[in-house]
């Protein structure tokens, strides 16, 4: 393995562990565990899309300014396609994270996706099923 790789992995681990920590709380269980990963993703998710979002508009403008040149159009491309790519892999983290929760009885401290809807002002998915 990388040396790259373990810094992550360590620095992954301590960034897990340090609430348990500071608040001089052990995870005391896998539900504690859910709920440490699950309030991580709540956080790094929203910055991760964004990121990625912000990657694949570069590769828009990339490819949009540099039409005339064939290898950096190419370039454009393929960090489109990276970007989308990556958009993908965000997304599913958050929906297994979110998917293994429930499916556990366990509130990983992720919203519900009818909350974040009323919250926006959308349709509560609770009304439309009382429907006749």
């Amino acid at each position: 393995m990388s040396q790259k790789i373990k810094l992550y992995l360590l620095s992954l681990i301590s960034c897990l562990l340090l609430p348990a920590l500071s608040f001089a709380a052990p995870l005391q269980g896998i539900n504690d565990i859910f709920v440490a990963v699950g309030g991580l993703i709540k956080l790094a998710s929203p910055m991760a899309f964004a990121l990625c979002l912000l990657y694949f508009f570069y590769g828009i403008a990339t490819y949009i300014l540099r039409a005339g040149d064939e290898k950096k159009a190419k370039e454009g491309k393929s960090i489109m396609v990276y970007g989308t790519i990556a958009m993908f892999v965000v997304v599913s983290i958050f929906g297994i994270i979110r998917f293994i929760g429930e499916q556990l009885g366990i509130d990983t401290g992720v919203q519900n996706s009818s909350t974040v809807s009323s919250s926006m002002g959308g349709v509560d998915s609770s009304l439309l099923q009382n429907q006749p």
